[in-house]
């Protein structure tokens, strides 16, 4: 905010005005802009190519917001957000490749980060043997903890692979031992890979991610 004391070629005004100061050094009237300096340092090639990477990771991880906001347990007082400690474990455990092709080692996702857990499932099985079907079982562990409950719910995530697209679907208890994904049209004979993270009812427990392998599409 700029004040007025007198007459000058500033009409008399002292201060911020907009983007720019005006003030008096030596009796003379001096105005001096409030903008950052156009002298940024440029990135060397090290931090230009860490920054491709957090773009590339922060990317793929963007779609499965939702969930890990659900499976990404934290601390009471957390130094990341749950984003980006998805983004940090995958960046440092599950992207391989170098400068010319980066790429994700589909086997490693890890989709959930319990601090208070539950069991993860027990003895999965997963196949693909009727059009565009995917089926997945599992079975109730015959030694459950005290956390393992019947209605714990299913969250099951489907990588397609062809299309660059995540399906998540949150739905089967625990104890409905079953379900049945119908995979799009466009991804017959194409790959997808299939996760299982459990949670409790009322989400205050998660279980380790559970990766199920990979099916191609039958057509």
């Amino acid at each position: 905010m700029a004040t007025g004391n007198g007459a000058s070629i500033h009409a008399g005004f002292r201060g911020k005005v907009g983007t720019v100061t005006l003030s008096t050094w030596l009796s003379v009237d001096t105005m001096r802009s409030n903008m950052p300096a156009n002298g940024k340092k440029k990135l060397s090639p090290k931090q230009l190519t860490q920054t491709e990477i957090m773009k590339l990771v922060s990317s793929f991880l963007s779609r499965l917001l939702a969930l890990i906001n659900i499976t990404y347990q934290q601390a009471r007082y957390p130094d990341q957000t749950k984003m980006n400690e998805a983004v940090s474990y995958h960046i440092r455990n599950a992207l391989v490749g170098d400068d010319t092709n980066r790429f994700f080692d589909l086997t490693k996702l890890k989709l959930s980060k319990p601090i208070r857990s539950t069991q993860s499932v027990w003895k999965p099985t997963l196949v693909s043997e009727t059009a565009l079907q995917i089926k997945i079982t599992w079975e109730l562990n015959p030694f459950p903890l005290k956390s393992t409950q019947l209605d714990d719910q299913v969250f099951l995530i489907f990588y397609l692979k062809s299309l660059d697209m995540f399906d998540t679907i949150r739905g089967p208890r625990r104890d409905e031992l079953t379900f049945t994904y119908t995979a799009p049209k466009n991804t017959v004979d194409k790959e997808v890979f299939c996760y299982m993270v459990i949670s409790s009812a009322d989400e205050k427990l998660v279980s380790p991610t559970k990766y199920l392998g990979m099916v191609t599409v039958m057509a």
